[in-house]
Order: structure tokens, then sequence, then C-alpha cells
């Protein structure tokens, strides 16, 4: 039996790597905090944490995943509000996760994120405006995911994507060498990928949201910083955001990094 903490209370902020971590066997117990501006997650459950319950807390502005759930086996997410993370506002790689009246707003990936067989209960969430869409679920073989009673608002992809095997991934899964390097990723007691579909009932509320694949669509000349037309010079690193001159570009450098990285590959 590992060891137990509560936290109540407290700012946790510029840590050099994850602003809480909670694993082999430790129970957290999180409740009014603030979890900002740290170098990686702002808080990790896993691996093999025992529990984990967060609370009335803000999770924002840290540069990878505001919460990571991974590898362990209850965790509880509740009446939060999880906004500006880096990549989602919460991802999870397995065991049963409850996410229930939180706010999840303005993270640069999904809102949320399941998979690598992650039972989840997400209900009465309110999940607006990030930069790819609502709700991720991935890879998940037998897990079961029941989404109910949400609002899923104000995202340029789709409010729910569930990945499907692409005819391309079923080939390489009979080649016999290709799954053996593929399953050395799976739980141990998985032979192949599938995924679950999610259980969604009809109280979910879903609007403004985009469609699956993004739309084709000739670049916006504009400023990224200013928002200025005319002629503009790109980031030399990703070679994508434009601005129409050095002083622009480093106003804006803070809010670009992230997703300059992303699309530079570094």
């Amino acid at each position: 039996r590992g060891s137990f903490g509560e936290i109540d209370g407290c700012t946790v902020e510029r840590c050099r790597q994850i602003g809480l971590e909670v694993r082999n066997g430790g129970s957290l117990i999180v409740n009014n905090c603030d979890i900002k501006n740290n170098q990686t997650h702002g808080l990790t459950i896993g691996s093999l944490a025992e529990y984990c319950r967060v609370t009335r807390s803000a999770i924002h502005h840290n540069q990878l995943e505001g919460i990571l759930f991974t590898l362990s086996t209850i965790a509880e997410i509740k009446n939060n509000t999880i906004f500006h993370n880096g990549m989602r506002g919460i991802s999870t790689d397995g065991g049963i996760i409850t996410i229930q009246g939180n706010k999840i707003f303005e993270n640069w990936f999904w809102g949320i994120s399941l998979k690598t067989r992650t039972s989840g209960n997400v209900q009465n969430n309110e999940i607006f405006s990030n930069k790819c869409g609502g709700i991720r679920v991935g890879t998940n073989y037998s897990a079961r995911i029941l989404i109910d009673s949400n609002t899923i608002r104000d995202h340029p992809g789709p409010a729910l994507h569930t990945e499907v095997l692409r005819p391309e991934t079923e080939r390489l899964l009979k080649d016999t060498s290709t799954q053996s390097k593929i399953q050395k990723g799976m739980p141990q007691d998985e032979v192949t990928l599938y995924i679950s579909p999610p259980m969604v009932t009809d109280r979910n509320i879903i609007r403004k949201n985009g469609v699956g694949k993004l739309l084709k669509t000739n670049p916006l000349e504009i400023c990224a910083n200013c928002h200025s037309k005319g002629d503009m010079q790109k980031c030399s690193k990703c070679r994508k955001t434009q601005y129409c001159g050095k002083a622009c570009q480093k106003q804006h450098w803070n809010k670009h990094k992230r997703i300059c990285k992303i699309i530079s590959g570094e």
C-alpha cells in the first residue's frame, strides 16, 4: 500500500516538470487548488496510482496536459476549471475515471482524450473552444465510456470523435512482425487493436462544432499578433504562422511557441 496525501487551498506553479504527481500505489486528494504554469503536466495520476480525487480546482497554462491519467486504478475529476493547457485538458491511458461537472475550454488539442482501455463516465461537463475538438475516443479495447448530459460547443473540429482502424492499419496487423511491435504498447491480455464505441445519450447538448475533417481553405493573409493585412513574413521554424514584422513576432512568441514545436516536429 502506498502513501496518502491531501492538498487543499494551495497554489502549485512554475515547477520544472510536473505540478503534482501521484504514482506507485499512492492516493491523493486535491481540493480548491490553483495548478498553473508548470513545464510539463499540471497533474499526473500514475503510473500505478491507487486513487486520486480532484475537486474545485483550476488547472491551466501548463505546457502539456492539464491532467494526465495513465495506467492507474480510479480517479474522480469533479467541478474543476481546466483551460489554456498546451495539449489536452484531460488525457487518459487506462483505468476507471469519472469526469463530472467540469469546465474544459481553450486547450490546444482536445478537451478530453480517452484511450488505451479507459473506462469513463463523462457527465455534466461544459466543454468548449478547444483547438481540435471536444472529446476524442482512441484505441480503447474492451473498456466502455458513457458520455451523458454534457454541453459540447464551439469547436473547429468535431464535438465527439471516435477513431476507426484504417485499412492500412488492418493490413499491417496481419503481418506477424508488425503485430509484435504494436503489442508492446497494449494491455497484457489484449492481442490486437480494436475500438469499443462510446455510449452517447440524447441528453448531450451539441452545437456550433466543426466537421470530422478540417476544411481545406486558403490561409488568411493577416498578422497572427495584430491582425493587420499586408506583406507577411512566416515563422522561420514552422513556416506556417505569419507576422507583419519582427516586433509582432516577438510579442506573439509566448503564445506561438508550443504549437510551433508541434508543427515543426522539434
